[in-house]
C-alpha cells in the first residue's frame, strides 16, 4: 500500500491569506517570466504555473519562433523546460534556438552567411551556454531520482549548479555580519521549495528569523541595502519582475547554492554568535 501523502487541496481561506499578504502590484511566487517585457505585461509578470496559455495567430507569424524564445530564456533562469514539436525534429529545433541566440536567419544559418562576429558567438559561446545547461539539467536529475522525486524541483537545480561549478560559498559567508546572514537565512528558508521569491517575502521571512534569534529587525531601507550587498557577493541574484509589469518588484534568487546547505551552515555560525 502506497504511503505516500496526498496533497494538500488549497482552500479559499488559504487563498485570501495570500492575497491579504501580498504587497500592492507584486508578482506572485508561482509566476516565471518569459524574458519578453511585453509578453509579461500581458501576463501579469510571466507564465503562471499550472496555467495553459494558447498561442495563436497566422501561418508564419512566429509563433513557433516566440515559444522557443521563451523556451531558452526560462532555461536561462535554471528551470528545467521541456519544448514538444510536431513539425521540427531535434536538429531543426537546436538550429533555429541558434539562430534566435546567435540573433541570425535560419536562411543565413543554413547558407552560412553570416559574419564573422556572429559566426564565432554561435559557434563559441552559445554552444558553451547549451553544454553547461544540458550537464545542469543532467545532474539536477540525478539528484531528484536520488530522493525518488516525480519532478525536479529548484533546489534540485541549485545543488546541480553547486557540483558543475564549484564555489567558495564558506569563505564569502565569513565575509558577512550577523544582519546580512540573518537576511540570508531568511532568503535561504523562504525559497526552498522555489525558484525565486519577492522582496515582500523575504521581509516577512527577515522578521521571523529576526525573532528567533532575538535580534531587532532593521527598516525596510536598511534590508535593501543588505539584499544589494549580499547580490554584490554573488552570495544571491536580484533583478525586476519584468520590465513594463505595473507594480513591478525584485525577485530573488540562489545563484548556485542549494538552500539547505546554506541554512545549515548559516544556522551553525549564528549559534556560535
Amino acid at each position: 500500500m502506497s504511503t505516500r501523502r496526498l496533497q494538500q487541496r488549497p482552500s479559499l481561506e488559504s487563498l485570501v491569506q495570500r492575497v491579504d499578504a501580498q504587497r500592492p502590484g507584486e508578482v506572485t511566487g508561482d509566476t516565471v517570466p518569459t524574458g519578453f517585457a511585453s509578453v509579461d505585461k500581458i501576463l501579469g509578470g510571466g507564465l503562471r504555473r499550472r496555467d495553459l496559455v494558447v498561442l495563436g495567430g497566422d501561418i508564419g507569424a512566429g509563433k513557433s519562433a516566440l515559444a522557443l524564445g521563451v523556451a531558452l530564456r526560462v532555461a536561462q533562469q535554471g528551470l528545467g523546460v521541456a519544448f514538444l514539436s510536431g513539425e521540427m525534429d531535434e536538429e531543426r529545433l537546436m538550429e533555429r534556438a541558434l539562430a534566435i541566440e546567435g540573433r541570425a536567419t535560419v536562411d543565413d544559418l543554413r547558407a552560412a552567411k553570416m559574419s564573422d562576429q556572429t559566426r564565432a558567438g554561435i559557434g563559441g559561446d552559445l554552444f558553451s551556454i547549451w553544454h553547461s545547461h544540458v550537464e545542469l539539467l543532467e545532474k539536477a536529475g540525478m539528484l531528484a531520482d536520488e530522493e525518488a522525486a516525480e519532478e525536479i524541483a529548484p533546489e534540485h537545480v541549485r545543488g546541480a549548479k553547486a557540483h558543475v561549478h564549484p564555489t567558495d560559498v564558506e569563505e564569502r559567508l565569513a565575509q558577512l555580519d550577523v544582519p546580512k546572514k540573518l537576511v540570508l537565512l531568511a532568503v535561504a528558508r523562504k525559497i526552498r521549495k522555489k525558484t525565486y521569491i519577492t522582496m515582500g517575502e523575504t521581509e516577512s521571512a527577515y522578521e521571523v528569523v529576526c525573532e528567533e534569534y532575538r535580534e531587532k529587525p532593521r527598516a525596510h531601507t536598511q534590508l535593501w541595502k543588505y539584499v544589494r550587498e549580499l547580490d554584490a557577493l554573488g552570495l544571491i541574484d536580484t533583478k525586476l519582475s519584468g520590465e513594463g509589469v505595473v507594480g513591478k518588484t525584485t525577485l530573488i534568487s540562489l545563484p548556485e547554492i542549494p538552500s539547505k546547505v546554506l541554512c545549515d551552515n548559516l544556522e551553525r555560525t549564528l549559534k556560535r554568535h
